[in-house]
């Protein structure tokens, strides 16, 4: 989901790139976009100037999996939100927001 998220957020990308954006191997990311492409999440796009250059570009499909995926992701955060009390929620979206601003 990463790599998608990247993909959707920033357009095609050299596999490269992506790896290390994402802080992995080379052969990581080359795995893992054999198995989004063998998906139809993914596809290789050459470049028209030079074939040597390859991108990695979100499918349609691919997206689609990714907005389902990101609404799971919200239902459950929502679902473990509820749990909390309200001073336990407002915790918690502090703690959130400080871990945030530390990625900045």
């Amino acid at each position: 989901m990463l790599v998608l998220a990247k993909l959707q957020q920033h357009g095609p990308q050299m596999q490269s790139e992506l790896a290390n954006t994402l802080g992995l191997t080379p052969g990581a990311m080359t795995s893992i976009a054999n198995k989004l492409i063998d998906k139809n999440l993914a596809v290789r796009k050459y470049n028209a100037s030079d074939r040597r250059i390859i991108y990695l570009q979100i499918t349609d499909e691919g997206l689609e999996v990714l907005k389902d995926s990101q609404e799971k992701g919200e239902a459950l955060h929502l679902e473990i939100i509820t749990i909390l009390s309200e001073e336990e929620q407002k915790q918690f979206l502090a703690t959130y927001e400080k871990l945030l601003k530390s990625f900045d």
